[in-house]
């Protein structure tokens, strides 16, 4: 027998490592063991099981949905039942789980959850209070962040991590060891159905779904979630571009120092990472940018520049806060984005020194 013991911080890594123990022991099929997670590689195309990108989107968010409705049926359950459950004593707990969440979760829900996840359960119920009208409501405002986030993520270590960050940031708060549940019930059985769906979760009919679009959302929000867009200064004529990132602010803090000289221009490039991703016609890049710290007009720029070497812009002449989008006029592959902030002398004035935030950036690839 395994005696199970740790603070609330790593009471799941106790039981994930319990779980890799079994499986280093044991029969690699057993329902015991969670499997591995996926990678996110999917075959696309005729004779496969997704003939073409849009049914493996679509499947793609009937599975996130699939997945967020199992996790917020477990919780009402638990919910519902936890008194009578801890009535019964503990030694029953988890068959009584099992036999609930066959009639409570989606179809195919309690065989996404391995054996070590419903002992991990009945371990959790036996052993701390738990709040969970609060990590309902948290599920409740979470729901689509949480389903979107699944939707948008290229493997099953992203999907759960999406997930989680969706509940941090709830407006209800919960306690570690109730994170640490939802962390639990997000097995890679589950989550594997992302890209590589049993029937079950085909067939599955979401009572409230979340409608995702056409294909995955890639957001860039400065500093924390994204540093690897580099900065290309191609001010001339003795101005200078800086760039820094405003933690407080969450954005990139763009910086000028721009003397008083005409038709000089000073300008500051963000580039994003190499990105290889088809667009469709229709779809979106999408900047937000804050209000110039002098309250003189600027230009907001975006560029796309795609695979066969041509590119798409747009521009916004404001001094304000607000968005700028350029919207894709084909389909093509999209290679990187450059979003850039400047100002021109010929606007009459100058010297000049101010400063503009960047707060996110986001591809929508799909119409």
């Amino acid at each position: 027998m395994t005696t199970i013991n740790g603070s609330l911080a790593n009471l799941v890594d106790i039981l994930e490592g319990l779980a890799q123990g079994m499986a280093a022991c044991c029969d690699k099929e057993s329902p015991g063991i969670d499997p591995p997670p996926s990678d996110g590689g999917v075959e696309i195309g005729p004779n496969e099981t997704f003939p073409d990108p849009e049914s493996f989107y679509s499947s793609k968010c009937q599975a996130a949905n699939w997945v967020f409705d199992g996790v917020q049926a477990t919780i009402t359950w638990l919910n519902a039942y936890n008194v009578d459950l801890l009535a019964g004593g503990a030694a029953g707990l988890g068959t009584a789980i099992t036999i609930g969440l066959l009639v409570a979760g989606p179809p195919g829900w309690v065989g996404a959850l391995a054996e070590i996840v419903i002992v991990g359960v009945a371990t959790i119920l036996s052993t701390y209070a738990l709040a969970f009208p609060d990590v309902l409501s948290a599920l409740s405002e979470a729901k689509e962040d949480a389903v979107l986030g699944m939707f948008n993520a290229a493997n099953t270590t992203t999907a759960k991590t999406a997930f989680l960050t969706a509940i941090d940031d709830a407006a209800t708060p919960i306690t570690t060891i109730e994170r640490a549940l939802l962390a639990l019930l997000m097995t890679n059985k589950a989550l594997n159905n992302l890209f590589a769906p049993t029937e079950e979760v085909q067939t599955y009919t979401p009572p409230s779904p979340i409608t995702c679009p056409s294909a995955p959302t890639t957001t860039w929000t400065f500093p924390e979630d994204e540093q690897s867009w580099t900065f290309r200064d191609d001010s001339t004529g003795g101005a200078v571009a800086t760039r820094s990132y405003s933690a407080e602010n969450e954005a990139l803090l763009m910086g000028f120092t721009i003397p008083a000289i005409s038709y000089i221009d000073g300008w500051g490039v963000n580039v994003s990472p190499a990105l290889a991703v088809a667009v469709a016609a229709g779809g979106r890049i999408q900047a937000d940018f804050g209000a110039t710290s002098d309250g003189i007009v600027s230009g907001v720029h975006i560029v796309a520049i795609y695979d066969d070497e041509t590119s798409e812009e747009a521009l916004s002449v404001q001094k304000t806060a607000g968005t700028l989008q350029l919207v894709f006029s084909a389909a093509k592959t999209l290679e990187s984005i450059e979003v850039s902030v400047a100002r021109s002398t010929g606007l009459g004035g100058g010297p000049w020194t101010f400063n503009q935030l960047i707060h996110e950036v986001r591809l929508f690839s799909g119409a």
